[in-house]
């Protein structure tokens, strides 16, 4: 379905991709902090703001 092109499907899907990759991520990083593990946060690999 989100192959389908001209109808913003193939938009929709790389975003909702995304979303749930940065949820995993999130979730990954507050339990990290949570339990005072060492950040396996990366900047080069998951983006900064400061780019």
């Amino acid at each position: 379905m989100f192959e389908e092109q001209g109808h913003g499907f193939v938009q929709f899907g790389e975003q909702h991709n995304t979303e749930l990759k940065y949820k995993r991520l999130l979730k990954q990083f507050e339990r990290e902090r949570e339990l005072d593990l060492k950040p396996t946060y990366d900047p080069d690999i998951h983006g900064s703001e400061h780019q």
